[in-house]
């Protein structure tokens, strides 16, 4: 059966489109689709290309996260507006290749994928999916899209097999739901490794079985494609950086700011006061938005700020440099950094230090440690204040007793298991909230 998104702004729900498309002799057609890429959209061919009027779609516009209602054929919201393609992949040869256009065969389905390139990259502000090959197996997949009979965006989950360059779902697999007409287009999708992966396209269906194409068919054009589409979103309006250290400069006037790989820093000439830091991002990591009054840039792939009066680190995940650095701070000190002891160790960590052997080490041999754990603490008393100074509880006796036999036995360093408690799940999650807009810091120029 399927079930009604009530939420469409949750992520991966907020990178699914709504497609309106519209044909030269005015037909207006509707179908699904998911953002695949900062600016990409797939979609199935026949969505876009129907050679019984006109061919092409004259115009085609995608509703990110909307709530369309097919059984009254109303648009009830677009939280985030609407969008016009500027550029088409598709495969109209391979999808009407036979005499009968209203239905795609058994042997079109395989090409009934289409990618649309827009101008502007919403996906910074909604997610979006990845794309996956190599899945030829059976397993539980879920679907989504706008069919005429439902009342929103809706969702199923289906049993699949993959054969031939298409998935299949049959009704006989009991639980397994699918969705009609208007679901063109839409995903299916499995999880990757916790990120939402789309194995395949709604092309077709009937009362007992449905059909997508398998992206894995056409897996190497359509990476081609994403790649090639960011020259939609290119000139003054896209700056990407090298993968070098890169120092970029920011505008707060709608860029798109790529770092691609390295250390990279966005400058910008106003203090922290005059810019807003908040995460826009979600299928992808390291995407925030810096504003000022009702413009700003979008950043990915920056780790650094710099502003006129203080830095400030994106690169706030426990195996991250700066996150690592905060965290063990918390950990050691039971405080927050100052700026300026930030930047010194920060760029310790971004030259090459160990976090153990020079950072945490360097933490445990000062007297502010000292005063905290005490001169030479014991195996069991050091254990015993890391779980109350870095956890806030006592610690379980199961741990607690693991954790002394490891020092005991001499295979870790008190240091060591200072960097273990600071930065694993639970000790990373206690200071979580407080950098998620990034860690503030004094550059330290040595």
């Amino acid at each position: 059966m399927s079930i009604e998104i009530t939420n469409t702004q949750a992520y991966p729900y907020s990178a699914v489109v709504y497609v309106r498309s519209t044909f030269s002799d005015g037909r207006i057609s509707i179908g699904s689709g998911a953002l695949v890429g900062k600016n990409d959209v797939l979609t199935a061919t026949h969505v876009i290309y129907q050679p019984d009027h006109g061919g092409y779609a004259t115009s085609v516009q995608v509703f990110p996260g909307a709530d369309f209602n097919g059984t009254r054929s109303v648009l009830e919201s677009s939280p985030y507006g609407s969008f016009y393609t500027g550029s088409t992949l598709a495969f109209p040869s391979e999808v009407f290749s036979d005499s009968n256009n209203g239905t795609t065969s058994w042997l079109e389905v395989p090409s009934d994928i289409a990618l649309l390139g827009l101008t502007q990259p919403v996906g910074f502000t909604t997610g979006w999916f990845g794309l996956t090959s190599g899945q030829n197996q059976l397993q539980w997949a879920t679907e989504l899209g706008y069919p005429v009979e439902g009342t929103g965006m809706m969702s199923a989950d289906v049993f699949t097999h993959s054969t031939n360059g298409r998935w299949i779902s049959s009704y006989s697999h009991f639980g397994s739901g699918s969705l009609g007409a208007g679901s063109s287009g839409g995903p299916l999708y499995i999880d990757n490794n916790n990120l939402p992966a789309i194995i395949g396209v709604k092309s077709s269906g009937n009362s007992e079985v449905n059909y997508w194409a398998d992206v894995d068919f056409k897996y190497a054009v359509l990476q081609d494609a994403i790649l090639s589409n960011d020259h939609l979103i290119g000139g003054s309006f896209l700056i990407t950086g090298t993968n070098d250290n890169d120092r970029l400069i920011g505008t707060q006037t709608n860029r798109v700011i790529d770092g691609l790989s390295g250390i990279d820093t966005v400058v910008y000439t106003v203090p922290l006061a005059q810019a807003d830091i908040f995460t826009t991002g979600n299928h992808q990591t390291n995407v925030m938005s810096v504003t000022r009054s009702s413009s700003g840039d979008t950043l990915t792939n920056i780790e650094r700020l710099a502003f006129s009066d203080i830095n400030v680190a994106l690169d706030i995940g426990p195996s991250q440099n700066a996150g690592s650095v905060y965290m063990l701070y918390k950990a050691a000190f039971n405080r927050a950094p100052d700026e300026g002891g930030m930047g010194y160790w920060l760029a310790q960590k971004d030259g090459g230090a160990n976090i153990v052997t020079d950072i945490a080490q360097g933490f445990v041999n000062s007297g502010e440690f000292t005063a905290k754990y005490g001169a030479n603490p014991t195996n069991a008393s050091y254990v015993d204040k890391l779980y109350l100074n870095v956890l806030g509880r006592a610690g379980e006796a199961e741990g607690v007793a693991y954790w002394n036999q490891q020092l005991d036995a001499g295979n870790i360093s008190k240091a060591a298991v200072l960097v273990q408690f600071a930065t694993l799940a639970e000790g990373a999650s206690l200071v979580a909230d407080l950098i998620a807009n990034g860690i503030a810091y004094e550059e330290w120029v040595g």
